[in-house]
């Protein structure tokens, strides 16, 4: 039903933190469910959602892009911790204050960091300033 009312229209999917993860967890689902392939996803300070066992299934079905936003020093974005399993799948664009966006972290990020950081009027202003 949903690839019927989809098919050859490009589709957006996009969001901030918790919103971030539910994008890529429906694109997922629509793939698997749907058989729906045509999507482009988003995020801005997403946390981790799923296992490296999660990144080698979108590696290996290598459905659509992921352009994934990270303000640098975002703390949210580091969670939940590696060290229980949970990984990142996508590599980041990294939004820093003067404007610059990089594909590698110069620093680790701090969990503290995140109460600055995090907030989406954040990303907007540095996404402004690209």
């Amino acid at each position: 039903m949903i690839k019927a009312r989809i098919s050859g229209k490009p589709l957006l999917l996009c969001g901030h933190s918790q919103g971030g993860a539910l994008a890529l967890a429906f694109a997922t689902q629509m793939h698997r469910f749907s058989g729906v392939n045509e999507v482009e996803v988003v995020t801005f300070g997403q946390p981790k959602i799923g296992s490296v066992g999660y990144c080698r299934y979108l590696d290996m079905h290598g459905l659509w892009p992921v352009n994934r936003f990270v303000n640098m020093h975002d703390g949210v974005t580091s969670l939940p911790p590696s060290q229980i399993g949970y990984a990142h799948c996508e590599t980041p664009s990294y939004l820093w204050q003067d404007g610059t966006v990089t594909t590698s972290e110069r620093f680790k990020f701090s969990v503290f960091g995140a109460w600055r950081n995090h907030p989406m009027e954040e990303y907007v202003a540095r996404i402004e300033s690209v």
